[in-house]
C-alpha cells in the first residue's frame, strides 16, 4: 500500500496509468533492480569514455524512470544523453556528475515504491 507521501510524489505517474496504484507498484518492482544496475553501468561507461555504450545505457535508464517521472531528474538524464549523442563526452560527464545524486535518490524512491506491496 502506498504511503501518503508516495501517492503525492507519484501522482502524475498514477494518473498516466489510469489511477491503478497496484500497477504502479508492480512496475516499480519490475524496474527497481535494473534501474540501479543501469545507473552503475552508465557511471562506469562514462568514467571509461565508452560514450556510445553510455548512450544506449542512458536511454534504457531514462525509459525505465520515465514510467514514474517525466520531470526532474529524468530531464537532466535526457540532457546527458543528448550531449553524448552530440559527441561531447566531457560535457556529458559534467552533466552526469551534476544529476547523479538526484538520479540515485529517485531510484531509491522507486525501490521504496516497489517494496510497498
Amino acid at each position: 500500500m502506498l504511503t501518503i507521501e508516495q501517492t503525492q510524489r507519484f501522482q502524475e505517474a498514477i494518473k498516466r496509468i489510469g489511477g491503478d496504484r497496484n500497477l504502479l507498484v508492480t512496475l516499480a518492482s519490475l524496474v527497481s533492480d535494473d534501474a540501479a544496475r543501469l545507473q552503475i553501468e552508465l557511471d562506469r561507461q562514462l568514467l571509461e569514455n565508452r560514450f556510445l555504450e553510455a548512450v544506449a545505457t542512458g536511454h534504457a535508464l531514462q525509459g525505465m524512470l520515465s514510467t514514474f517521472e517525466v520531470g526532474s531528474p529524468v530531464i537532466e538524464l535526457r540532457n546527458v544523453i543528448s550531449v553524448l549523442r552530440s559527441g561531447d563526452g566531457d560535457r556529458a560527464k559534467v552533466l552526469w556528475s551534476d544529476c547523479k545524486l538526484a538520479i540515485d535518490s529517485f531510484i531509491h524512491e522507486v525501490n521504496a515504491l516497489a517494496n510497498s506491496a
